[in-house]
């Protein structure tokens, strides 16, 4: 009987066959076991800069503020530990200090000062809070008692100007690769993007009028018909109204009054540059005077909303006649007794945008108005255009507070308004980045945190 065998040749096939299964089964096997380990890295390395970004957001997000109201009573305190440097010159009413790194590493330091407060509420301290990164590349915490606080084991009593101790710190994050703090610029990024147009030093100045460098609350009006006294100076009173006679059997072109702001002795009003898609703000006093010996009553006291008018807009620069779309003119109601005598309101604020245009794809299109800022006046009861008014500390802001943005990075990394002329009590939210590495694999989070309370001056109880 003949015995069934394997042959050479099949037993060979039959090894190859076998080999190439266990060499695929080995790198399955092995693929599966690396992204396994990857996963776990990633997952790993997204729960560490998750919650040490949560944590960054909850300390940076309470950055400057210095209110409590008092237990049991209705009154608020400041403590100004909280500010930076108030005698410095001119006053730090920031709450930090940032380092920049070389924009090659991206790791940056930040000290801030914020208060913090019990589970009812009641203050316990104000804490100076830093975070750095070491040269391990290993993010700290570190955390101080300001002024007269309640200390605690994390942060024990120090003093703001003094070098940070080793201990206490809290390591929050290993293998760190980048951590960035971009502080915000006021206003929209300009049409080039450009740092330094973004943050020239004359239009970053949140008072366009006067300007500071001026030292003085100064203005003027023109043309100088209506200017009875006080031009050049803090405080201007206008009469010599024109009026209307009203008379609908002969309708007549009204008659108004018009002024512009200036600047003093310039004899032609103040070129403003206003850029659209920003807020600007318009604030003055406006006074009745006592009537003087020869008037017989304050005619100015019975200006009648409806009838008579007082509006404060925009003309153009280049045709003064001119007025801008989108842009109207706001009304100005006086006071209804004159002002010196007893206790009337007599400030006046007006805040005011201009209009975005968009191109033909709908894109925004960053564009800039110039324009002088008038003061009409159409007056129709009998009496008021014989009346008088006086302007004081009249004056034109941009709004920083509501609207910024961040310089390009990685071109302008280093920008820091310490550094750049620009004031750090401005900056109102930092572009924060946060970058760590575990076995070789990199997780990133890059959000913004506003930091509405940094700049913020309050006067209150200490």
């Amino acid at each position: 009987m003949r015995k069934s065998a394997f042959t050479l040749i099949e037993l060979l096939v039959y090894m190859a066959i076998m080999g190439f299964i266990i060499v695929v089964a080995g790198k399955v096997f092995s693929d599966s076991t690396g992204m396994r380990v990857r996963t776990q890295s990633m997952t790993k390395a997204t729960e560490v800069v998750n919650a040490t970004v949560a944590l960054l957001r909850e300390d940076l997000g309470r950055m400057g503020a210095k209110e409590w109201k008092v237990a049991d009573q209705s009154e608020f305190r400041v403590d100004e530990n909280v500010y930076r440097n108030l005698s410095a010159i001119g006053g730090d009413t920031s709450s930090f200090v940032l380092t920049r790194s070389a924009s090659g590493e991206k790791l940056d330091a930040i000290s801030f000062n914020t208060m913090d407060f019990s589970s009812n509420g009641e203050l316990l301290a104000v804490r100076e809070i830093s975070y750095s990164v070491n040269a391990n590349k290993e993010l700290e915490r570190r955390c101080r008692t300001l002024g007269n606080g309640t200390e605690s084991g994390e942060c024990p009593s120090g003093s703001q100007s003094s070098q940070w101790p080793d201990e206490p710190k809290t390591i929050m994050a290993a293998n760190v690769e980048k951590f960035s703090l971009n502080p915000s610029i006021p206003g929209i990024r300009p049409a080039n993007g450009s740092l330094s147009s973004s943050i020239d030093a004359a239009n970053a100045l949140p008072t366009l009028f006067p300007l500071p460098a001026n030292n003085s609350a100064s203005f003027a009006f023109v043309p100088s018909d209506n200017i009875l006294s006080g031009n050049n100076t803090n405080w201007i009173t206008l009469s010599g109204f024109k009026g209307n006679e009203q008379n609908p059997l002969n309708p007549t072109p009204p008659n108004f009054d018009m002024v512009f702001l200036a600047e003093p002795n310039s004899g032609s009003c103040k070129d403003f540059s206003f850029v659209s898609g920003e807020t600007y703000a318009i604030q003055f006093d406006l006074h009745y005077p006592a009537p003087a010996l020869d008037d017989d009553f304050c005619r100015m006291c019975i200006f009648q909303p409806g009838e008579d008018h007082i509006a404060i807009g925009l003309r153009k620069h280049s045709d003064l006649d001119e007025t801008f779309e989108g842009v109207p003119d706001f009304t100005v109601f006086p006071p209804q007794t004159p002002t010196d005598i007893g206790n009337v309101p007599t400030l006046r604020y007006q805040e005011f945008s201009i209009p975005v245009n968009k191109d033909s794809d709908g894109n925004p299109v960053i564009s800039t108005l110039n324009a002088c800022i008038s003061v009409t006046f159409a007056f129709y009861s009998p009496w008021v255009k014989n009346g008088r008014l006086t302007f004081s500390n009249f004056k034109v802001f941009r709004k920083t507070n509501e609207i910024y943005h961040f310089a390009a990075d990685p071109d302008n990394y280093l920008y820091n308004p310490e550094t750049h002329g620009t004031n750090k009590a401005d900056v109102k939210a930092f572009e924060l980045e946060l970058s760590i590495n575990i076995r070789g694999e990199t997780t990133s989070s890059k959000s913004i945190v506003p930091v509405p309370n940094n700049g913020v001056f309050v006067e209150g109880s200490p």
